[in-house]
This record gives structure tokens, C-alpha cells and sequence, in this order.
């Protein structure tokens, strides 16, 4: 299952009240991906920059990707080998989680790439891409109308990120975070395409060039 998010979804329009519910990407089991754009810093202290991005969910894989800078648009880039940057978090063998990210290094250098573990749920709380109780995002924030009576809810992981979805179909707005282990700043991505298949196993593999 595939989704354009028509572009005049992106302006809020008045706040009205709903009864959020949960729900998974398009209706989906919570795997999916949503593809599209926005700022993004990709080193420490350098200022963030437009650029393409990609958000991958495989509750079944165990694993959550975000890949930058590749030029594919109008679907899903094919991994983390066609990022210039980004970052994978997997399921470890003990229980906990590993994150990998790395980012170009520009000049035919290899990326600059990064590895890390972490206890269960302290990179994120799921790797289904859905919100509400027990999710990757789990509190709901507001509840707003959009143009074409639509209504959307947005919903948020603690402090450090929320997304927000179109009521009943479910299809992805956008997603925000407070940080990034890239560059440590904030990013946000407006999303244009989404499905609810979930990304291919390669996704959860970092670039040849890490040596990882």
C-alpha cells in the first residue's frame, strides 16, 4: 500500500477537538516508510542544510532507519549505500539496541561512520511505526483541521520527537526530532510518499565503506 501526500496537506489550518486513536502508517502493521524532505545537519556545530529524507520501520526486522541525501524521489531510495548520510537502529542479540550512523566525508574519503549500544528502548521505544499506547510515538499532542477537511493528529516519543498523521487513512504529514546523531541538532521531515510495506532487509546494513 502506497501514498502521495497531496502538498496542500502541509498548512495547518483551525485547532479542533478529535478523540485521538492510534494507529499504524497507513493502516499498516508497522512497517513502512516514509519518504521526503527537510533540514538536516550532518556534522557536529555545521548548520543544517535541506536535503532528501527517508524514515524505515521493520517491527519484524527489528530495526528503524533514517537515510539522507540520496537522489531518488517520487519512492523509497534503495539503502543506506545510496545515503550520503544516516543512521540505523537494530534489535541486539542481548536485548538491547545498536545504532550506527555515519555521513560523508566529501572528496572521495570514506564516511565518517559511528557505532554505539544502548539498554532496550533508549534509542526508541518501538520499531513499529505507529502511534499511541505502546508505540513509537505514544502521546498524543493536537488535534488540527487541514484544507479539504481533512483532520490530523500529531503524536509525540517523550521530548525528543513527534509525527503527525492524517485521522482514519492514517498517512504521514511529518516527522520532527529534538536531535540527531549526526550533527546533535534538531531535524524535521515533511513527508510527500509513504507505504506500509516495510523497508528491505539491506536497509538495516550501513554502508560497505564503514567497515563495520
Amino acid at each position: 500500500m502506497q501514498f502521495v501526500v497531496p502538498l496542500t496537506l502541509a498548512t495547518a489550518a483551525t485547532v479542533v477537538a478529535a478523540q485521538p486513536t492510534g494507529c499504524c502508517v497507513l493502516g499498516g502493521d508497522g512497517s513502512g516508510i516514509i519518504v521526503g524532505g527537510g533540514p538536516l545537519a550532518t556534522a557536529p556545530g555545521a548548520a543544517p542544510s535541506l536535503t532528501s529524507l527517508a524514515l524505515g520501520a521493520s517491527p519484524a526486522g527489528g530495526f528503524v532507519t533514517v537515510l539522507a541525501g540520496f537522489k531518488q524521489t517520487g519512492a523509497p531510495p534503495a539503502g543506506p549505500e545510496a545515503a550520503s548520510a544516516g543512521w540505523i537502529i537494530t534489535r541486539g542479540a542481548d536485548g538491547g539496541q545498536n545504532l550506527t550512523a555515519w555521513a560523508s566525508a566529501g572528496g572521495g574519503a570514506p564516511p565518517v561512520c559511528t557505532r554505539a549500544s544502548a539498554p532496550a528502548g533508549a534509542f526508541v521505544s518501538a520499531f513499529a511505526m505507529c502511534a499511541g499506547a505502546g508505540q513509537l510515538w505514544d502521546t498524543p499532542l493536537q488535534a488540527y483541521a487541514l484544507p479539504g477537511a481533512f483532520q490530523a493528529q500529531t503524536w509525540a516519543s517523550g521530548n525528543t520527537s513527534y509525527a503527525a498523521f492524517t485521522d482514519g487513512s492514517c498517512a504521514p504529514l511529518g516527522v520532527s526530532s529534538a536531535q540527531s546523531p549526526l550533527g546533535g541538532g534538531a531535524w524535521t521531515m515533511s513527508a510527500t510518499w509513504a507505504s506500509a510495506v516495510a523497508p528491505p532487509a539491506a536497509w538495516a546494513v550501513p554502508p560497505a565503506a564503514c567497515g563495520f
